[in-house]
């Protein structure tokens, strides 16, 4: 993927809601993020649109990864999964320009569960 013109830093705030943390302190749970499937090409936008949606998302997913393991919180990551090497997606588990189709399951699960064993064996 290309370099884009626009740098973007994250801030001190963190991505995730403190909601979310502070109602876990009574309740210790399993918080699971996802973070974003790579965009498909959409046909409709331009060639510098697409580029800057992919752009977006990679940087999120960048910013997200470290905020999760911060908050000690577990990452269902999607992307590297979606994704070709020119960071659009590799339409493997995409249904249509937006969504997930099924297969994308088997990802998830297999996620959950090597974290699962992580925390529980």
């Amino acid at each position: 993927m290309e370099t884009h013109k626009h740098q973007v830093k994250p801030t001190n705030s963190s991505v995730l809601s403190s909601n979310i943390l502070d109602a876990n302190k009574n309740n210790p749970h399993q918080y699971y993020c996802f973070n974003v499937p790579a965009p498909a090409d959409q046909i409709k936008s331009t060639q510098e649109v697409n580029h800057d949606v992919a752009h977006v998302i990679d940087l999120f997913n960048h910013i997200l990864k470290p905020q999760v393991a911060r908050l000690a919180l577990h990452l269902i990551d999607v992307y590297q999964s979606t994704k070709s090497q020119s960071g659009f997606s590799n339409h493997l588990y995409h249904s249509d320009e937006v969504h997930m189709d099924h297969p994308i399951l088997g990802i998830i699960e297999r996620q959950i569960h090597i974290n699962w064993e992580v925390i529980y064996l």
